[in-house]
């Protein structure tokens, strides 16, 4: 009888022991508790439960921008393009060169088709990160898909610059002028693909559809 009611006590006093700790917690540890839950939460693919945590984590301190950022990729996890612009937005507001909040809601203003501001938040980028190679690639994706290829080509053009053995820059490349329909350029450019990766099926894909608009043009 002595051996259960120690026990029960003991469970008791380490019940009020944790409530006491939880108490003593200031707001920004609380909200560090929230937030380190809500990244495991969402490195596990549980994105409505990192929500959640994210919600707490910036409930306990409102300008958190590292948990306003988070909660946004989880929202756009669960395919809320414009609930995520509204946390990066308050993340930039909160901290301007916030670098990953900036570069989230590009992909995000991408994602719905808003390029123009998708590319003023990469020119902002931009004067953070001089230099990047693959600021300067992912600024050539946006513009192909605006059709704006001459510019695209630029960016592009730099990237690989900068960073010359990457081969998904030169089918980008190679890509534009397809689209130019500057094909014998095109395939060039290919060829330098093919050798830094020679079985990309990529290149092997752009260069069957080239090799069809040859043929139908004889």
């Amino acid at each position: 009888m002595c051996r259960l009611f120690c026990l029960y006590h003991m469970r008791y006093i380490l019940l009020f022991s944790v409530l006491f700790l939880i108490a003593c917690e200031s707001a920004e540890e609380r909200s560090d508790r929230f937030f380190n839950l809500g990244n495991q939460a969402l490195a596990n693919g549980e994105y409505e439960q990192a929500i959640q945590l994210f919600n707490e984590s910036i409930k306990e301190v409102p300008n958190n921008a590292a948990a306003l950022n988070n909660r946004g990729v989880a929202k756009m996890e669960t395919d809320h393009p414009y609930e995520a612009i509204l946390d990066y937005n308050q993340a930039i507001q909160i901290q301007s060169d916030y670098l990953d909040a900036l570069f989230n809601r590009a992909y995000a203003y991408e994602e719905i088709g808003q390029y123009d501001k998708s590319l003023r938040d990469v020119d902002q980028i931009q004067l953070l990160v001089q230099d990047s190679a693959f600021v300067y690639f992912y600024q050539g994706l946006v513009l192909t898909k605006m059709r704006t290829y001459d510019r695209a080509l630029e960016s592009f053009v730099i990237a690989d610059r900068l960073n010359p053995l990457n081969p998904e820059t030169l089918v980008n490349m190679a890509t534009l002028f397809y689209f130019k329909n500057q094909y014998d350029t095109a395939i060039a450019i290919l060829n330098d693909a093919m050798e830094l990766s020679p079985n990309d099926a990529n290149v092997f894909s752009l260069s069957s559809l080239i090799a069809l608009e040859k043929g139908n043009q004889l």
